[in-house]
């Protein structure tokens, strides 16, 4: 095979799996990690690392082999409707990703192993039957609350353990209530959701910033600037609700899990991991420039 048809061959892989959203999967991890373990073990850290990116990319390619006939219809350039990739061949790498994430999740711990388990159901459950409407957004919010424990998971889980991946809960409930119009954009409406769930994640960062960081004032202001790019980006989608305005602020609320990770080890006073995560920004944009992220 020609080099330049094999790189083909590879890019419609990335493409299935929409590899640049991997990198909010690893942003996750770190915040998670660092927050909860100050010096988390190097080897324990790509571990979790590759458990988060396996399940991620599992998700993805089971969502399009679940969504196969609706892309027919209306995103036939997607690599299985448009026959880039055989059905058989992305279950087999689905099925693959599925079982070593949760190998790798085993070298840990069981307690890793559990919450990797309860977050592969929580992918499945999206991917299968609740994928619409509050209950699909909240399962959606439900699968990166989880990946967020896992990175929890490095040491025994507390109260404090549950509370913390909250603002990624509300974050991503919005960005999957939005996602439903990105094709079509019938519902205005649907930004007053959006909006309201975007304030319970950045007043929960402030909660917890007050409660289990005594007010962290440097973390309060880099709250507020999160705060203000949002509400400019929900009004310039409102004013001008279209499938293509929709999808670019999907995508940037896609890429913003990067910045909201950065945000919440700020706020925990790990100033230079939340430095290393806001280095994956420009990674994750070059990427999206030439890789579907939606």
């Amino acid at each position: 095979m020609p080099p330049s048809s094999s790189l083909r061959k590879i890019f419609v892989w990335l493409q299935l799996i929409r590899a640049p959203n991997g990198l909010t999967a690893v942003s996750n991890i770190l915040a998670a990690a660092f927050i909860a373990s100050n010096t988390p073990h190097l080897g324990s850290l790509v571990v979790l690392c590759l458990t988060s990116l396996s399940l991620y990319y599992a998700g993805m390619t089971l969502n399009d082999l679940l969504d196969f006939q609706e892309d027919l219809n209306e995103r036939p350039n997607r690599p299985l409707p448009a026959k880039a990739i055989a059905v058989p061949a992305a279950w087999t790498l689905c099925l693959a990703l599925f079982v070593l994430s949760l190998a790798l999740a085993s070298t840990l711990s069981m307690q890793t192993l559990y919450v990797a388990i309860a977050l592969a159901l929580c992918i499945i459950l999206y991917d299968g039957i609740l994928k619409n409407g509050i209950a699909g957004a909240a399962t959606m919010a439900m699968c990166r609350y989880g990946n967020w424990m896992l990175g929890l998971s490095l040491i025994p889980l507390s109260v404090q353990s549950w509370i913390l991946p909250l603002p990624i809960f509300f974050y991503i409930a919005a960005l999957t209530y939005l996602s439903k119009q990105e094709t079509r954009a019938e519902n205005p409406n649907a930004m007053f959701v959006v909006a309201f769930l975007l304030g319970l994640c950045c007043a929960v960062i402030i909660a917890i910033n007050l409660y289990f960081y005594n007010g962290n004032w440097i973390g309060l202001a880099a709250v507020i600037l999160f705060s203000a790019a949002i509400a400019q980006r929900l009004f310039l989608t409102f004013r001008g609700f279209t499938p293509e305005n929709v999808q670019a602020t999907v995508v940037w609320m896609i890429i913003g899990i990067i910045p909201l990770d950065a945000l919440m080890a700020i706020a925990a006073g790990h100033y230079m991991i939340a430095a290393v995560i806001l280095a994956l920004l420009p990674i994750c944009r070059f990427l999206s420039k030439r890789l579907a992220m939606t």
